[in-house]
């Protein structure tokens, strides 16, 4: 049996992925919950904030699961055989569940460009709250990070002699469905939302620097056109963001994938280092997301401020109004003690026949 040792420093980073990811998205799970109405809107109804809520719940379940399958991949795990072994290798250690999360996870940051543009064309209607809409456009990312998949849920097999992922599961055996399916997968997980961000960066450029120019005629004061500029700013801020961090974190892992499939020219194997760091690399994304699209902004740290205020001043009532609620008790049964011990005085100064 090929085997795919436990590392020590994939653990570590497995664990880092793990405490960060858990932490941050956790965070704007519940910023974005707590957070009560202002007099404009409320806050977690925003579309954008909508999303981002989205991608933290796909993010912090990413994050959670990618150190126990791991170890589930490794020779340390005793992997099961036969029937179970295909059904194991399908749903666990051919890695479905931690790419048909990351696939999601990118297919809601291609609506979130989207949603981006929209917010420079349309910017009243996408304060005034969520539709219908901005829930069926996350359902589809769901379903299409999982169509994606489909390939390999069909295609990935038990093996006990030639492994090709982790200790026991291999891909299609047939080199020519092979190519095909990877052909699907390389342009639809990686050109095609490198595209749309792009596209989508460059359209909100062009539709800012056409904002500048209007209001250059229509605004002689400089201070005001910068202003309402910089306000804008932050929008083609996110998408060059979702762009950059796009292209670092995934681009290795495509390559090797694609050095993958033609191992016969490039003898590049799914165990070595450079693989499983690219791998890593890929999945640090649903720890980094947190802090590049929802802490940078001054909105959503001002609102985690005020919830965790709220939790903070919560934790600090309970114990003093505990202690003051038994001091209450406290004197409450001292009064009643003196008031029997009065009442039976009274009732022993009376004479008796």
């Amino acid at each position: 049996m090929a085997s795919f040792e436990l590392r020590s420093w994939e653990l570590a980073c497995y664990t880092l992925i793990l405490i960060i990811g858990v932490l941050g998205n956790s965070t704007v799970i519940l910023v974005i919950r707590k957070s009560g109405s202002s007099p404009k809107y409320r806050f977690r109804d925003v579309p954008f904030n909508v999303y981002l809520m989205a991608l933290a719940i796909v993010d912090l379940t990413l994050s959670v699961i990618c150190l126990p399958v791991y170890i589930m991949s490794t020779s340390a795990f005793p992997h099961p055989t036969g029937v179970g072994g295909d059904i194991f290798c399908k749903l666990v250690t051919g890695n479905l569940p931690q790419f048909w999360l990351a696939g999601v996870s990118i297919y809601i940051l291609v609506v979130i460009s989207f949603e981006r543009y929209a917010a420079i064309t349309k910017p009243f209607k996408t304060r005034l709250g969520t539709t219908t809409k901005n829930y069926v456009y996350i359902g589809l990312a769901w379903f299409f990070g999982f169509a994606r998949e489909l390939p390999v849920l069909v295609g990935i097999r038990y093996t006990a002699t030639n492994a090709t992922v982790g200790t026991s599961c291999y891909y299609w055996p047939k080199q020519l469905p092979n190519i095909f399916i990877f052909s699907v997968l390389f342009i639809s997980q990686y050109i095609l939302p490198a595209g749309i961000f792009l596209v989508n960066f460059y359209r909100i450029k062009k539709r800012l620097n056409r904002l500048d120019s209007t209001l250059k005629t229509a605004l002689g004061d400089r201070r005001q056109r910068l202003k309402i500029v910089k306000s804008k700013a932050r929008t083609i801020r996110i998408v060059f963001i979702v762009l950059v961090t796009f292209l670092i974190c995934w681009t290795p892992n495509n390559i090797m994938y694609l050095l993958f499939q033609y191992g016969d020219v490039s003898n590049v194997r799914w165990s070595s280092d450079y693989y499983q760091f690219g791998i890593i690399l890929g999945f640090s994304s649903c720890c980094l997301n947190p802090f590049l699209y929802a802490f940078q902004s001054k909105e959503f740290r001002s609102h985690c401020r005020k919830v965790f205020r709220k939790i903070f001043k919560r934790t600090e009532r309970r114990p003093s109004q505990s202690f003051a609620s038994s001091i209450q008790t406290l004197i409450r049964s001292r009064r009643s003690d003196d008031s029997h011990v009065k009442t039976s005085e009274c009732f022993n100064d009376i004479p008796m026949d």
